[in-house]
């Protein structure tokens, strides 16, 4: 999704299980209903989207429920969010993703955008394969989160560079390696920037 709102790409609306990607839409519907996290709050939250640790995002689900995932579909314009699932399979397109991730700042309130956009991009360098590894070597501030596990291998990310803003979701399945899926991921997004000459205009 680039500025004028259109969303561009294959199979942008066939539904897959999120794994680790829905943290970013759990860290988004906390933070709508705590807008002064304590630091019991923020050192779950920080574990959660920095190095993707499941049971700190069991508990802050554990806060929100499926309706507070619900919610932020309805924020950002979601049409096929598959919630009230386990949490993990979560249901989530390449559509749904890019606009919430365009919409961060509909999705979090912001006061506290800024912080959550600092623990989407200070994710552990071990996990900024794929779009992040692609972007930043041409000047992008990338926000980002990522999930995967047996067979599946996501990663949808806000770019923001000079007055341009683009969001970008990239999901697969049934790559033949985890390190495959994270080139691919990689090789989409650098052939998507390609429009955007390193040191130009946006």
């Amino acid at each position: 999704m680039r500025t004028d709102g259109r969303i561009r790409g294959l199979a942008v609306s066939r539904q897959q299980p999120s794994a680790s990607v829905v943290k970013a839409l759990l860290l988004a519907a906390y933070l709508r209903h705590h807008r002064h996290p304590s630091a019991a709050a923020r050192a779950t939250l920080s574990p959660m989207i920095r190095v993707s640790d499941n049971g700190a995002a069991e508990r802050i689900y554990g806060s929100v429920g499926a309706a507070g995932l619900a919610e932020i579909g309805r924020r950002v314009g979601m049409r096929n969010l598959g919630y009230g699932r386990a949490l993990f399979d979560t249901g989530i397109t390449a559509a749904d993703q890019v606009r919430f991730f365009f919409h961060l700042s509909e999705a979090i309130p912001l006061p506290l955008l800024s912080y959550a956009k600092g623990l989407l991009s200070s994710i552990v360098g071990f996990q900024s394969w794929g779009i992040p590894a692609a972007a930043r070597p041409r000047g992008w501030h990338v926000y980002f989160k990522g999930g995967w596990r047996n067979g599946l291998t996501h990663q949808s990310a806000q770019l923001d560079r000079h007055h341009t803003k683009i969001a970008i979701s990239v999901l697969t399945r049934f790559s033949p390696s985890m390190g495959y899926a994270e080139d691919t991921i990689a090789q989409i997004t650098r052939i998507l920037l390609r429009r955007y000459p390193p040191g130009g205009i946006g």
